[in-house]
């Protein structure tokens, strides 16, 4: 904001402007150079040695829009889906980067899950220890939020290949989110992996356009990313 004022008034008297570093804006910073390092990795469910993305800049967004007054979208990285459905592939290398779009009213003994990285029992003994469909039904009985989004995203987030869910999986979810009118999504990870695959999603860049969300981190029973409009 300050700068932004600075380079008004000094453009209004005629002072050049001054040279301003250039931020890498994308998604992945340096993605070239964090790709080959994947292919060199060996692998292994441990990840051990894995080249983690690591990026510099952190664009922050302010919500706009309070929560009594937010459509609400839940985002899980646990690997759910319906019974009868094709699972989530967890023996490729690079890892599944599709994901499942789930009606709220489908029942917990309805769900299978396809784990990677993460113990499962929690979540198969009490679906809102991973997805909490009726914790948020309740947020939303008590205004608390203002609705949940009538369908929820399910992922397998141990994504070794960070690329694919920058280039594949973000923009489909976010053409998701844009045409479900979503204001704000709570992110959900799983596994360690997952809090990169689920950081790789929250980024402005990658959601559509006329959407605009906040990154912050907070805790509901289990690290959470939520991302606002």
């Amino acid at each position: 904001m300050l700068n932004t004022i600075r380079e008004n008034i000094e453009r209004k008297l005629g002072i050049p402007s001054r040279n301003v570093t250039t931020r890498d804006t994308a998604v992945i910073e340096n993605l070239g150079k964090i790709s080959g390092r994947y292919r060199n990795w060996r692998g292994g469910e441990q990840l051990n040695n894995y080249p983690f993305v690591e990026n510099v800049y952190a664009p922050f967004t302010p919500m706009r829009r309070a929560l009594p007054m937010l459509n609400l979208a839940l985002i899980s990285s646990a690997g759910a889906y319906i019974d009868g459905t094709t699972a989530f592939d967890t023996q490729t290398r690079d890892g599944d980067a599709s994901f499942r779009e789930i009606p709220v009213e489908v029942e917990a003994e309805d769900l299978l899950y396809a784990p990677r990285g993460y113990d499962p029992a929690a979540v198969r003994q009490d679906m809102n220890a991973q997805i909490p469909v009726e914790r948020l039904q309740e947020y939303e009985a008590n205004a608390v939020i203002g609705q949940l989004n009538n369908v929820w995203w399910s992922l397998n987030g141990y994504i070794p290949n960070a690329r694919l869910v920058a280039e594949n999986l973000a923009p489909q979810i976010a053409e998701r989110l844009a045409r479900y009118e979503v204001q704000a999504a709570l992110l959900i990870p799983a596994s360690r992996l997952c809090h990169q695959t689920l950081g790789i999603l929250a980024p402005p860049p990658m959601i559509i356009k006329s959407q605009t969300f906040l990154r912050a981190f907070t805790r509901l029973s289990i690290s959470a990313r939520i991302i606002g409009k």
